[in-house]
């Protein structure tokens, strides 16, 4: 079977895979075929991202199984400068091929029970703020350019409390869930930081 897909789209999404080869089903982009188009996610637990694309020139004759593709096959293919962005997948029981712009990538699907991943997208948020892993909001928002194709963008955080967060990227078809990590730490106090030292007041005069 052979069907269109979106790199920019697809390499978005994987910037949310896991990287536990404990958990290896999570280690790469769970590709869901719709009736109008394919459901891209990749989770590594903590965060996650979700993208729709819509079918291109070619699409599902019949049922398609969903796929996980290795992020490992996907970070091979390199979007070309001033090229489109779309490739032609084969799918060939667990046998993978992309092909773009006259190059020939294969590899093998992961074969894993991708987990149920819309349970953990909040349907309301309560807008209690939250504290979150730095390193997890610059990588949403790397996601976020390449879906985009804008080094400008940035991820909106809808707070939630001690729940899941929703992250959207001022578009459509596209938005991410991240996890909060719990901080009881109180103020801390910084009034050292606002007294000038004696020998700095004596500089000034």
């Amino acid at each position: 079977m052979k069907v269109s897909i979106n790199l920019n789209t697809l390499k978005s999404v994987a910037h949310a895979v896991g990287k536990e080869e404990t958990r290896y089903y999570l280690m790469g982009v769970h590709l869901e075929a719709g009736k109008d188009g394919f459901t891209m996610v990749a989770t590594n637990g903590h965060m996650l991202l979700c993208a729709f694309q819509p079918y291109g020139e070619h699409m599902p004759q019949d049922h398609m199984a969903n796929v996980i593709i290795p992020a490992a096959l996907i970070a091979k293919i390199k979007v070309k400068k001033r090229a489109h962005e779309w490739a032609e997948l084969t799918i060939d029981g667990d046998n993978l091929t992309f092909d773009y712009m006259g190059e020939t990538y294969g590899g093998k699907a992961i074969d894993g029970c991708f987990p149920d991943w819309r349970r953990v997208v909040p349907g309301t948020v309560s807008g209690e703020p939250a504290q979150f892993n730095g390193d997890y909001i610059a990588t949403l928002q790397k996601a976020g350019q390449v879906f985009a194709d804008n080094a400008k963008s940035i991820p909106h955080i809808h707070h939630n409390g001690d729940s899941a967060a929703l992250v959207t990227f001022g578009g459509d078809k596209f938005f991410g869930v991240l996890m909060p990590v719990r901080s009881n730490d109180p103020m801390p106090d910084v009034a050292w930081a606002m007294e000038a030292s004696p020998i700095i007041a004596q500089a000034a005069e």
